[in-house]
């Protein structure tokens, strides 16, 4: 088999980002993704246990106790973090900013005729931007804005809640559901087994 050459760089940026460009001749977009290392993995347990401490620990190192709180409707507050945090907060993630609306976001985007989209994996949340190459600064001026200043309303959360809790239902007919198992499987105490989207009942 004949190995492709792939000319990429990395660079680490003052504030600590680490910057990989691959360049792609000829091509007439670019396309830029923000990894976050926010996936699954690091998704809270609903009720602790010592097997969580390298995803979650309390402000002495050890691993959080006591029984999850309920999140009702009504005033949001404090609760024990459920799995599927981290899919849950790449939905909010999308429904705008301080300063734009989701509608503005993506219109910012699409009117260089580019698109934004986002996904969760068991390590990383992203965020990517693909247009022209002449709409490079624009995605990334969008993606920098979603990541610093989300809106994070309370009337968002409870409408994407229910988005996820009709996604994970549908995904139970899906093959995903052996993937979920085969990861319950193989990493039985590890964050690598946390199911992405979460559970019913943990939302």
């Amino acid at each position: 088999m004949v190995g492709l050459s792939v000319d990429w760089r990395m660079a680490r940026l003052p504030n600590g980002l680490r910057l990989i460009t691959i360049a792609r001749p000829g091509t007439p977009t670019v396309a830029v993704r923000a990894y976050v290392r926010a996936g699954s993995r690091y998704d809270a347990p609903p009720n602790g246990g010592a097997d969580q401490l390298s995803s979650v620990e309390g402000p002495d190192g050890d691993p959080p106790t006591g029984e999850p709180d309920t999140l009702e409707r009504g005033p949001l507050r404090p609760t024990r973090l459920p799995l599927g945090l981290a899919h849950f907060t790449e939905h909010l993630l999308f429904k705008g900013t301080r300063s734009h609306d989701q509608r503005e976001l993506f219109a910012a985007v699409e009117r260089l005729g580019g698109v934004l989209d986002a996904g969760t994996t068991k390590q990383y949340v992203t965020l990517c931007a693909v247009t022209p190459r002449d709409g490079l600064t624009a995605g990334v001026d969008v993606l920098a804005e979603i990541l610093a200043e989300p809106a994070l309303r309370e009337e968002d959360f409870w409408e994407e809640k229910l988005v996820v809790l009709d996604e994970i239902r549908r995904a139970q007919d899906q093959q995903s559901v052996i993937f979920d198992l085969f990861a319950e499987t193989i990493w039985q105490r590890h964050p690598l087994r946390y199911p992405i989207r979460g559970t019913l009942e943990g939302l």
